[in-house]
């Protein structure tokens, strides 16, 4: 759809990007020091590196309160109540004692988490253990992608009291979904559905058309099938 106000748009866009913050590489943050203390305005200095009034001011503040203007190291948001410490120390346990339920797990560990995550924490951990043992040859990853032909933009601009018009496909509205597994050798099994995934679908695919392409040309290997963004239930 062509919009009538290319210009409006433009305008809309570059005043979004004003708004958004920026980090500034050190270089960048080393000359605007260097040139407020050769004696240049704020507003020169903001003229000159294209950098908004309160970079410079806050760029002063923490030199004046620190001594230096080298920023912050970041804080690297909320750290994990489960560290590598606590995994070894789940190993130990479960390798003396392989029934302990999850709430005993907590129980030993002291961390008050919930059993979910202790649980995701343990699948996660088992399966990093068991990745150096897999065979790249047997091993088979299902993925899937789609399309939606329903998506038509609804609005847009133009001038006041005027039609906007634009373009959408004419006919059958629907949703279509590609699911295929790859292996080392290629593309096994593709499939596509006029309709989105599901967990009742998925577990078709897998029991049906996936498993029959796998015995039909891998008779007699196993074949760890991992899933990306799906489950089957």
């Amino acid at each position: 759809m062509k919009l009538p106000f290319p210009r409006l748009v433009e305008g809309l866009f570059a005043e979004r990007e004003l708004l958004m913050p920026k980090a500034y590489s050190m270089d960048s943050r080393k000359r605007v020091i260097e040139a407020c203390d050769e004696g240049q305005t704020i507003a020169q200095v903001v003229e000159r590196f294209r950098v908004s009034t309160w970079f410079v001011e806050k760029l002063q503040q923490r030199r004046r309160e620190s001594g230096t203007w080298v920023p912050k190291p970041h804080g690297g948001g909320r750290q994990p109540l489960l560290t590598s410490a606590h995994n070894e120390t789940l190993r130990t346990l479960l390798t003396v004692q392989p029934d302990l339920t999850l709430e005993a797990l907590r129980a030993q560990l002291g961390v008050k988490v919930h059993l979910s995550t202790l649980g995701y924490r343990l699948q996660r951990d088992a399966w990093q253990q068991a990745q150096p043992l897999l065979n790249p040859a047997k091993l088979v990853f299902i993925d899937e992608t789609g399309f939606d032909t329903a998506l038509v933009r609804r609005y847009g601009w133009g001038v006041c009291g005027a039609r906007v018009r634009g373009s959408s496909l004419q006919g059958y509205w629907h949703t279509s979904t590609f699911v295929a597994a790859l292996r080392q050798q290629g593309l096994t099994a593709p499939m596509v559905i006029q309709e989105g995934m599901d967990g009742a679908f998925f577990k078709a695919y897998v029991q049906g058309p996936l498993s029959d392409a796998l015995a039909r040309r891998y008779r007699g290997l196993g074949q760890p099938v991992l899933a990306s963004g799906r489950g089957c239930p």
